[in-house]
């Protein structure tokens, strides 16, 4: 009996001891969004606490968020709008410029979440890459073991057993190759969360519960022209009647229709009371003072009106840049989303293609061994249907995790990423989304 304690005292230990946590997505959500991270955007670098992270610009060309350089310059322009406005009242534009403040720092959070999406979808997909090399050196045994069958047959073997050799070499190379990169994008994802224990990655299928919007694919909601358009506008919608730096836009604009609208008036006002150019040409004698005033008078208010035009014109070409930057800021909104949903059916497609790819490159493998153990191929036809399956599987993951990725770029590009983790925001979310189908 005190052995047996002994022995389940150390068990528990060495159990405690590599026992490591399984993140998922939804964790890496909530670190995020509840650490404090100082975040800034530094030459196309995530610059997190002092340390850069590059940019992917893959994926960051075109998003309607802060992951890239650009949005991150035009967040500092609309600031930089509010701060020099002359059209609100310092208690609007403080308003304002807090909840601007307010947006860019949710938005960086989310960068950097979006960030660490991308990498964990990378580091999983070096994983299923390290799997399939594994799984490819145990094909390359089992050849192996078909030689002697050849031999018995006739067959010379040492050329095979050279191929063969140079085949292990290399698969343990790629397995060296992708630990050293799993280890390394593993670290990066430690520091950005700040967490020292040891950690695996949950992994996700493409038709998961957790990234489904109703209990439908994301997916389903495209496969026609007519749904895509009303899923992509109903996004689109979302963003825009929620979003900060278009509010503020919003109001600026108003703000200067008004001033616009006073100083048209107030000029065509001084017009009717000032006489025309033409009638100030009568000659008035210098030395009658009412008829020198009065001339001063009517110098005086054309001036003045000039001066109106010049100041309203100004005014006029502020209005129409501000609408025009409402305007494209609108329509980039709703391209970037249009654009991330093809992705998001391309890969959903191409999860299909892979399936079937896979099961006849797998078949077509099986058939090429057999000939090659009753010696009538060679060993290059069985390292090329072995190679074939292999990139076939690689490709189905790759697809698959690339499709997840594209769904929370979906919502990252929407600013509904809290639909991932946040069930009663995301039962209103489809409780609006059916009231558009």
């Amino acid at each position: 009996m005190k052995n047996f304690a002994i022995f389940f005292l150390l068990f528990s230990f060495f159990s405690n001891l590599y026992a490591q946590k399984v993140l998922t997505i939804e964790d890496l959500y909530n670190n995020i969004i509840k650490t404090k991270h100082n975040i800034k955007i530094l030459d196309d670098y995530l610059n997190v606490d002092n340390k850069n992270y590059k940019i992917e610009k893959a994926y960051s060309s075109n998003l309607n968020g802060l992951y890239s350089q650009n949005n991150y310059n035009f967040s500092i322009v609309i600031r930089q709008l509010l701060n020099t406005n002359q059209v609100l009242s310092p208690k609007q534009t403080s308003k304002l410029l807090e909840e601007e403040e307010k947006f860019i720092q949710e938005d960086l959070n989310e960068a950097l979440f979006y960030h660490s999406s991308i990498l964990y979808f990378k580091i999983l997909t070096l994983q299923k890459s390290l799997n399939i090399a594994k799984s490819r050196k145990n094909l390359i045994l089992e050849v192996h073991k078909l030689i002697s069958k050849r031999e018995k047959l006739g067959i010379s073997i040492e050329k095979d057993l050279d191929k063969l050799e140079n085949e292990l070499t290399g698969v343990n190379l790629d397995m060296l190759r992708y630990q050293e990169e799993i280890n390394l994008k593993i670290n990066e994802l430690k520091t950005i969360l700040k967490i020292e224990e040891e950690i695996t990655l949950r992994d996700y299928a493409f038709d998961e519960e957790f990234f489904k919007i109703d209990e439908k694919l994301v997916s389903s909601y495209l496969l026609t022209n007519t749904s895509f358009n009303k899923f992509s506008n109903f996004l689109a919608k979302n963003f825009i009647d929620n979003s900060t730096q278009l509010e503020i836009l919003i109001e600026l604009i108003k703000a200067k229709e008004e001033i616009v609208s006073k100083k048209i008036t107030n000029q065509s006002s001084l017009l009717k009371s000032s006489t025309s150019f033409d009638s100030s040409k009568k000659e008035y004698k210098p030395w009658e003072d009412n008829e020198f005033e009065k001339i001063v008078n009517e110098k005086l208010s054309l001036y003045k009106d000039a001066k109106v035009t010049i100041k309203s014109e100004q005014n006029k070409a502020e209005l129409q840049n501000l609408i025009f930057t409402s305007n494209n800021t609108k329509t980039k909104i709703l391209k970037n989303i249009r654009l991330t949903l093809e992705k998001v059916l391309s890969y959903y497609k191409t999860i299909q293609y892979t399936n079937i790819s896979n099961q006849n490159a797998t078949n077509n493998y099986y058939k090429i061994r057999a000939l090659y153990e009753n010696g009538t191929t060679n060993i290059q036809a069985v390292l090329n249907a072995q190679n074939s399956m292999l990139i076939a599987l690689i490709n189905k993951y790759s697809a698959n995790y690339d499709y997840l990725l594209y769904i929370i770029t979906t919502f990252y590009d929407s600013k509904n990423i809290e639909l991932l983790i946040d069930k009663k925001k995301k039962e209103i979310f489809v409780s609006n989304l059916k009231a558009t189908f």
